[in-house]
């Protein structure tokens, strides 16, 4: 693994390779275009470093894997019960176990986080932080790892 800095030898054990053989083998095929990949590991001193890479994902997937939460931020005035509906009705459209918390703001004030139980969770993906953007009109939702 290279960059302008230096470079890391990557090391992938049997279990690891055999574990991720597929996705590895769709990165190096160049007919489909580059495949980015998020790789994690422990890392170990040498010339050049090594990574022991224990994991590998899609970049594409990473986001929604390694999210610990879904984070919604809104001011208490755009809080109605229509839109209250909304986003229990959008939450409910994308289940997983990421847990939701909902964080209220009276601007100068107060605020207030409410943890959604955990039979909300969800599957926290570019379409329903979308979603939960659209139906505030503004930036709410962030995906926090």
């Amino acid at each position: 693994l290279e960059d302008l800095e230096g470079s890391f030898d990557l090391v992938l054990f049997a279990e690891t390779y055999e574990r991720n053989r597929g996705l590895l083998r769709q990165a190096l095929d160049a007919s489909e275009g580059p495949l980015p990949l998020v790789l994690g590991g422990t890392l170990e001193a040498g010339d050049p470093p090594k990574i022991l890479v224990r994991s590998v994902l899609r970049l594409d997937d990473a986001e929604e894997r390694l999210a610990s939460r879904l984070e919604l931020r809104v001011l208490a005035d755009e809080l109605s019960r229509d839109r209250l509906e909304a986003v229990q009705k959008l939450l409910g459209l994308h289940p997983g176990n990421c847990p939701v918390t909902l964080q209220i703001a009276i601007p100068g004030e107060s605020e207030t986080l409410v943890a959604l139980p955990e039979s909300r969770g969800v599957r926290p993906d570019r379409s329903l932080v979308d979603e939960l953007d659209a139906l505030f009109g503004r930036s709410v939702a962030e995906v926090m790892a």
